[in-house]
Parts: structure tokens; sequence; C-alpha cells
């Protein structure tokens, strides 16, 4: 160190000199200690920050790692009810991820401007190998046929389902088949078997793919469909929102894309949704970012599932509607004349609406709507007329 020198590195007209210092450079701590450290740090994203500026001496570029899983649980809310629809949770979807000795299951409900709400959250425990078992049996009883109450007194049921088929693809594509029913209110598929893809550049839901499957022993060809989803662009949309702060940090509203989370939720539900973060991948002297499950946790079927409900809210629509189809759905929906308007999701609207779970008694629900005159071109939910809704 004594007989060393600063050797300009970047030299340049009108550049400045500075220098960098690293803890390899001091005498006090010993290069094993450094490896050490390095080592500790892994791909842990917190870790590796904290070797970064205090060993390293350099800044760390966040990496699409979500915030602290005990961060979102200290915002938790307590008016949220389990199993009960917020009132501008206008779509509702479920999503399923099937595991060799259980499936693990989501339902989510969607605002206008991507507001979500956890509406229930459910490990059921079963062998997954025959698509008529049992744990397939509860999978129908507690996402396709259970009817959720919801802020007006009204009954809800989900409006999709998407099924990870990445494990037993075939026992999914069988109970899908099955079991798949038709919208009453689109006339599309309610169900859906979807598959995760990796990279960048996919869309969020992609156009449906037919597959073989096998049935009863017997191979039908072209028997089912599987939906691939691009993953990896909604983690990071989903993680850029559930950073956000709302009104539980002091805002006086929830921004667009706000992720909600009630007291019923554990920390197992918390741990499983920030259990990936993005980093380098280096190939062949190339370098990408890829997303990896932490060092310090082993499952990611909540993530999973929040993937695939934020994949159906693209199929069902949610990121195309017109204020005048929200407010058509609102109508449908049960919602009041005063929360059925175009601009009913504004800041300033959103502000003053109640989520109806506070504990005071929800307001009648208003009588059925006059059907709206038909267009010359349709203009409803999923591109449908949209009279036959009332």
């Amino acid at each position: 160190m004594r007989r060393g020198r600063w050797i300009a590195t970047a030299p340049r007209p009108g550049a400045y000199p500075s220098y960098h210092f690293d803890a390899l450079s001091s005498p006090f701590v010993p290069w094993d200690k450094i490896a050490e450290r390095a080592v500790v740090a892994g791909d842990d994203p917190n870790k590796v920050k904290a070797f970064y500026n205090l060993t390293l001496g350099r800044p760390y570029e966040l990496r699409g790692d979500a915030p602290d899983h005990e961060r979102l649980m200290a915002r938790r809310e307590s008016d949220l009810k389990r199993g009960r629809v917020p009132a501008r949770g206008l779509l509702l979807t479920a999503a399923a991820d099937v595991q060799m000795r259980g499936i693990w299951l989501e339902i989510l409900a969607h605002a206008p401007n991507r507001e979500t709400w956890v509406v229930e959250a459910l490990y059921l425990d079963g062998d997954t190998a025959d698509p008529r078992g049992d744990v397939f049996e509860k999978l129908r009883r507690e996402a396709l046929d259970r009817e959720f109450p919801d802020a007006f007194g009204r009954k809800r049921r989900i409006d999709a389902l998407a099924i990870d088929s990445g494990y037993r693809s075939h026992v999914v594509y069988a109970f899908v088949r099955e079991n798949q029913r038709l919208h009453p209110d689109t006339g599309r598929e309610m169900i859906l078997a979807t598959k995760g893809a990796d990279g960048w550049g996919r869309p969020a839901i992609g156009q449906p793919t037919l597959v073989d499957i096998d049935l009863d022993g017997r191979k039908i060809k072209q028997g089912g469909k599987v939906w691939l989803v691009g993953t990896w662009s909604i983690k990071g949309a989903f993680y850029a929102d559930v950073r956000k702060d709302g009104v539980a940090a002091g805002r006086s509203v929830d921004p667009d894309g706000y992720c909600h989370f009630a007291t019923w939720l554990d920390e197992v539900y918390f741990r499983q949704i920030t259990s990936e973060y993005i980093t380098d991948d280096r190939k062949r002297g190339r370098i990408s970012k890829v997303w990896k499950l932490r060092v310090s946790e082993k499952d990611n079927h909540y993530l999973d599932c929040r993937v695939y409900n934020l994949a159906l809210a693209e199929y069902l629509g949610a990121s195309t509607m017109a204020p005048d189809e929200w407010a058509a759905l609102a109508r449908a929906r049960g919602l009041p004349d005063e929360l059925s308007t175009p601009d009913l999701f504004t800041p300033a609207r959103r502000q003053s609406v109640s989520d109806g779970s506070s504990g005071s008694p929800p307001p009648a629900a208003p009588p059925p709507p006059v059907a709206p005159a038909p267009s010359e071109a349709p203009s409803g939910w999923f591109d449908r007329p949209t009279d036959f809704w009332f």
C-alpha cells in the first residue's frame, strides 16, 4: 500500500480527479473476511446491497426486489373481511398453483384503476394425481361454486379461474375439460389452463394453444387449451405496485394499482409474494436480467397465483375497457347509481367511496337499471352487447 500509486482509469478532457476506496485496500480487513462476506451475501438482494455499499464502496442498483414482507404485514387493513368483495372490486378472479400434495389458491378483486384486494387465500391439501379427486373437488367448491357477499348485500361468483399447468399438466388439462363452463355475462370460457413463460417481451396473456390430453387412458388429440402467461413483466408490474404507499401511510387516496391486504393474511402469504427478485445472469459473455428465488425462501406459490390473477384481469379486458363500459359493469354488479358513473374511479371520487366493509351496514341494493339502447357497434365487456346483462 505504501509503495502504491493512483492510476487514472477514465482520463478525458474536462474531467476532475475522483477516488474510490474499498475494503480491499484496507490493512484492517483481511481478504478472507471479504470473501466470507461475499459468500454469505449470496444472491439475497438485501445482503448483496450491504456488501456493495459497506465492503466494495460502490452504489447498488435495486433489481426488482419487493418490499420486505414485514413492511407489507405492517400495513394490513383491519376492516377488510375475509371472503367479502369490496365495493370497487368489479372483477373477481381466482388462480390456483397445483403441487404434488395440494393446491394453493388466491382469489382477488380488481378495480378499474388496478387496485386489488385479496378476498381469499387457501391451501387445499390432498393428492393431485386424480382430476376427480378430493382436492380438485375442494378447488371446485372454493373457487367455481362459491358465492362471495359483496359490500351491497349481493352475492358474487368469480369471473375466471386460472390453473397453473406447469406441474401435472395432463391432470390440469383433464380437470379444465371436464369442468369448463361459460361465463353467463360474456359467453367466454371461465377456466384456463395456464403456463408461465420466461422473457421480457411476452404479453401478459397470449392466445391459447391446442394440446393433446390423456383422459381415462385415452389420448384426445387437441383436446385441451393452454394459455401462455408472460410472468416476468407481470412480476415487475406487481412489485412496482406493491411498493406504493396509500391511505395507510398518510396519503389522501390510494394510488392506482395499490395492493390491499387484510389482517387475516399471515406471514407465510407475505413471504411467498416477496420471494423473488431480479438479478443479472451471465451466459456466453452476455448479461441479462432474470427472476430468481431468494436463497432465504423456498416457496413462491402465492406469487405465482398473483401473477396468474393479474393475467386473468387482462384476459377479462381490464386494461382496455372504457369508462362507460366499467360503468355498465358496475350497474350490472349492483352498485348504486351514484357509484356507477363513468367518472366513478377518479382519484377525487375514490377518496369519498367506502368499501362498505368497516362495520357499517351496506346500502341497499338498487332496483335493476333500465337496459340501455343497443348501439350500432357492440362496445360492452369483451366487445359483446351489454343489454343482456340487465
